[in-house]
């Protein structure tokens, strides 16, 4: 089976290194090899000084896509053995994590090559914008005791001092290289989230100049733990008469960030009886910086009759695994 080989290159933005300035002199050319059969080159165009290209060369001969997802539009070049990603009108919001792959194709169907991929991270620098731009003011980070949290305060300048404060009461949260660390390019990151380190925090970052404030985030310890949906089931009543109205409850719940799913197996339904099942959730504070999704699902059986008397099986799933509750009603 003959396969031909595409590379694709993109701004994945998630979080190696290049430094550049859009607006400056460029630096020297940098080659930068990532894999045995991957190089990642950035160059930029001395006569004009804020296009920068993002070259993936693949050292064998192939045909060169690009996907990419940035600001302002790039152009691609497709060339015999690499593919080329010319980014005009850089910004400071450009900066992250450019990365290329190798597809392998057979007609219409491609496959990515996991044994040929490379990346580089690129800071855009911009004096006025320490900070890379967000599209809001305001951001929620979720503190999970069993996994990292990371507040993005990520910078355009990777040299800038960078520290994490509280707003109330006002102080420097000290990063210790164990439990609270900095990352460049993702930003702070708590290792083992408490309750403690729930609340208001922002970042501050100087550079030779003026020192720059970031947008707030506001970290919300979740109580719930990771895992398959903590899921309750109740009915309105478990003994019915003749043409009551009869609703069966699932509630769930779960992390704030953490969607679930609900799916029903009910006594009539072989029979297509009609019922009414509604589906919702919301956030509930449970104290001070404590926050818990509580998803929920109701059945509504009308005109309770002989057919409808069972047990009423609720499957809750959500990314972690799935419980099933179940409750029997009777008909008296």
């Amino acid at each position: 089976m003959a396969f031909s080989n595409v590379c694709f290159c993109f701004p994945s933005f998630f979080f190696p290194l290049l430094y550049l300035l859009p607006h400056s002199s460029p630096p020297s050319n940098l080659n930068l090899k990532l894999k045995p059969t991957i190089v990642i080159i950035h160059i930029t165009n001395k006569a004009l000084p804020v296009l920068h290209h993002v070259i993936c060369r693949i050292r064998e001969m192939c045909v060169c896509l690009a996907v990419f997802y940035v600001s302002i539009l790039p152009s691609i070049k497709q060339l015999d053995r690499y593919g080329q990603l010319i980014l005009a009108n850089s910004t400071a919001a450009d900066t992250g994590e450019y990365s290329c792959w190798l597809l392998l194709c057979n007609g219409s169907s491609c496959k990515k090559d996991e044994s040929k991929t490379g990346s580089t991270y690129i800071f855009f620098t911009d004096k006025g914008e320490l900070f890379v731009p967000t599209s809001s003011y305001f951001e929620i980070v979720y503190l999970n005791p069993d996994k990292p949290a990371v507040i993005p305060c990520r910078v355009t300048i990777p040299s800038a001092k960078v520290t994490l404060h509280r707003e109330f009461p006002a102080e420097e949260i000290k990063t210790d290289g164990t439990n609270i660390i900095y990352d460049v390019k993702k930003g702070f990151i708590y290792q083992h989230p408490t309750s403690d380190h729930k609340g208001v925090v922002y970042c501050r970052a100087e550079s030779r100049g003026a020192p720059q404030i970031s947008i707030k985030y506001q970290l919300l310890y979740v109580e719930v733990p990771s895992g398959p949906p903590s899921t309750t089931i109740v009915a309105s009543s478990n003994k019915a008469e003749g043409g009551d109205n009869v609703n069966v409850l699932c509630i769930v719940l779960g992390e704030p960030d953490v969607e679930v799913e609900f799916n029903w197996k009910y006594p009539g339904e072989e029979y297509e009886r009609p019922v009414i099942i509604q589906d919702s959730w919301r956030l509930i504070n449970r104290g001070i910086g404590h926050t818990t999704r509580i998803s929920k699902s109701v059945i509504a059986i009308e005109d309770f009759e002989t057919i409808d008397a069972g047990n009423y099986i609720c499957t809750a799933q959500n990314l972690r695994g799935q419980t099933t509750v179940a409750t029997h009603v009777d008909l008296t």
